[in-house]
């Protein structure tokens, strides 16, 4: 009698969950699309920005222990990556959250692509401190020019946020003294902006 009612029970708990598979299946994919989420906290946090190619996920790199995927073909970076930027200060540790973000191209919002928006995002409701990344070299695809454009823009939506200008791929065009330039490639520039960025971290 007991096996009987077991093998009732069982099959009634099967049809159950046949029943109910579907939305079974949208928790699980619930659960795995939450599992990938970059893991964002809530502090200071350096949005990463500028046109494709320019160094932005090899800054993060060399800035943090992120290791996002590198490549030389534009849109690499289709979703945000999140590294930590930490220093000791006064028995304190002070903390900034990396966000490197995906190209962005010259254009209205209402033009950008999926990938782009997934940036603009990150720079309305994350960033405290833009970096904006140029490569005079131009060896990224885009001229100087362009990305002047884009930085004015960015400028004239994100009013709200403090605008640090840096520029990358000094060991392939020499660099002026009064600029910000970095190498991510001989990591020339590198500790100088990391102590420039924590003169920015906000004490009370």
């Amino acid at each position: 009698f007991i096996h009987k009612k077991q093998r009732e029970i069982h099959g009634r708990c099967t049809s159950i969950v046949k029943q109910i598979d579907k939305d079974l299946q949208v928790l699980r994919d619930a659960r795995d699309f939450i599992v990938k989420l970059p893991d964002v906290r809530d502090v200071p946090t350096i949005v990463i920005a500028g046109y494709p190619n320019v160094g932005k996920s090899s800054l993060l790199s060399c800035l943090s222990r992120a290791k996002p995927h590198i490549a030389q073909y534009p849109f690499t970076t289709k979703s945000i990556h999140v590294g930590h930027m930490k220093q000791e200060k006064d028995f304190f540790t002070e903390q900034f959250q990396l966000i490197d973000t995906p190209g962005l191209l010259e254009q209205p919002i209402d033009e950008r692509n999926d990938i782009e928006r997934i940036a603009i995002i990150a720079l309305s409701h994350l960033a405290d401190i833009v970096l904006f990344l140029f490569d005079p070299s131009e060896s990224c695809g885009y001229t100087m020019v362009e990305q002047q454009k884009l930085l004015t823009r960015l400028k004239k939506e994100f009013t709200e946020a403090k605008f640090i200008i840096v520029k990358n791929k000094s060991d392939l065009l020499s660099s002026n003294p009064n600029e910000i330039s970095i190498s991510c490639i001989t990591n020339e520039g590198i500790e100088e902006l990391r102590k420039l960025l924590f003169s920015y971290y906000p004490r009370e």
